[in-house]
């Protein structure tokens, strides 16, 4: 046998070193606040405010920490007293101290900069706008809208099954009297949003339908003298399939219901107001970061007293439980809070009305798919907690649909409510000052397939 060997080398080996240098920048994954709104309540005032920030990746926590900026200023009311990293240098939290400076910030910006992670990189800067409210200053009352508007105990009620297999139902709440609708968007037989509001400005109140997912972006608007439609058109690109969230409201104060829209899911977070005299785009904006793409969820009312509603928005599923509202002609965010637990992740239903008689319109609330049927109300005035229930049993998780409206023989509006699309279509009215049940109506024998109210 022969061995083969091999030729002898004329340079020895060498040895490379090969180095790894990290270069990229870490980024914040997430900024949370302790309280939503700081107030002269509890928690507000005398109680410490946090500001929590997520990174990407380990930080240098010896060297430096992240610089939290507030726009505008809240040097009146915050005084930073510490900050702390977490063991593994991926979370810094930092601890204010809360003054009552009797000031009115309805939407304040967070900006997030400065840090670095153990490579020396400086994070991304990162801003959250409107993430939390400072309404520490006291005021009169507020005056009722010089124009009277009618109350809503006396506006008909509109429900349907989330099937979209069902007819609409509008009920008169003084007479107690029902109407069954067709679906009139012809072709469509998903779930659809509907809403109720004089469009057309005769003083009778029009239903509104819109396509809900698994639709296009269309929208209906039938008289509601005539039954007739009168307005048909795309809210978005008639492409998307996501659907739309729907309501009605003058945002513009010229007497007649303007109609807005949100993008549903799959769709940016955005939102749209078309002129009710003549579908104008009054407003055009995106109100939550624009990655997101779990649909907003939108509604109508008026906040402050002057006539005009302002428009609220939370986000759709899989959307944590941030509600705001916003000036339609200025784009100015008048409120900005978290209706529950920040942590919850499954998006909040929303609707509008005076549920407490103090003739401003309240924030109502209910919880998305994963959270119990929860349903809440906020003071338009202040953001205090009016109602606090649940719509159904407390087992149930496939969220709750909120809307308003009057019911017969009951003097207020109520608070009415729909489960999600896994629950039986039984929609509730609710007494919002106690909580009581002062309406039921079960819409098909049909399990399971939620309802939509206005």
């Amino acid at each position: 046998m022969e061995t083969a060997a091999f030729p002898a080398r004329s340079v020895p080996f060498q040895v490379f070193t090969l180095t790894v240098v990290d270069v990229i920048a870490p980024t914040v994954i997430s900024v949370v606040v302790s309280n939503s709104a700081i107030t002269d309540a509890t928690p507000g005032v005398g109680n410490p405010f946090t500001v929590t920030i997520t990174f990407s990746e380990p930080m240098n926590t010896v060297a430096n920490a992240p610089t939290i900026t507030f726009s505008p200023s809240v040097a009146s009311t915050l005084t930073f007293t510490s900050g702390i990293w977490s063991a593994g240098g991926t979370v810094f939290t930092a601890t204010y101290s809360v003054a009552d400076a009797g000031v009115s910030i309805p939407a304040v910006d967070v900006t997030i900069a400065g840090a670095k992670d153990l490579a020396g990189n400086v994070q991304v800067p990162r801003t959250v706008s409107a993430l939390f409210a400072i309404l520490t200053q006291d005021q009169a009352p507020p005056t009722p809208p010089s124009a009277p508007k009618p109350p809503l105990q006396t506006l008909p009620i509109a429900f349907t099954p989330l099937n979209g297999n069902a007819p609409i139902t509008i009920v008169d709440p003084v007479s107690g009297q029902q109407f069954f609708i067709p679906n009139p968007l012809a072709g469509f037989n998903g779930p659809v949003s509907v809403a109720v509001g004089d469009v057309n400005g005769d003083g009778t109140a029009d239903l509104i339908v819109a396509a809900g997912s698994g639709g296009s972006p269309r929208v209906v608007v039938l008289d509601g003298a005539t039954g007739v439609k009168t307005v048909d058109f795309f809210a978005f690109d008639m492409g998307f399939t996501g659907g739309v969230s729907l309501a009605v409201g003058d945002v513009n104060g010229d007497g007649r219901a303007d109609i807005v829209v949100g993008a549903g899911a799959g769709g940016g977070p955005n939102v749209r107001v078309f002129d009710g005299n003549n579908l104008a785009l009054l407003v055009d904006v995106l109100v939550f970061e624009q990655g997101f793409a779990g649909g907003v969820n939108v509604a109508v009312g008026d906040l402050n007293g002057d006539g005009r509603g302002e428009v609220i928005v939370a986000a759709g599923a899989g959307g944590g439980p941030h509600v705001k509202a916003f000036d339609a002609l200025s784009l100015a965010y008048v409120s900005s809070f978290f209706a529950f637990s920040p942590n919850f992740s499954g998006g909040v239903s929303v609707a509008a009305g005076d549920t407490n008689g103090d003739g401003i319109d309240d924030i109502i609330v209910g919880a998305g798919p994963g959270g119990g049927p929860h349903v809440r109300a906020y003071s338009g005035y202040d953001l205090a907690l009016v109602a606090d229930f649940f719509a159904y049993d407390s087992g149930f998780s496939g969220g709750v649909n909120v809307g308003r409206g009057g019911v017969r023989n009951f003097n207020r509006l109520a608070i009415l409510t729909g489960p999600g699309p896994t629950g039986p279509a039984l929609v509730r009215g609710f007494d919002p000052l106690s909580g009581t049940l002062v309406f039921e109506q079960q819409l098909t024998e049909l399990p399971s397939i939620g309802a939509d109210v206005s």
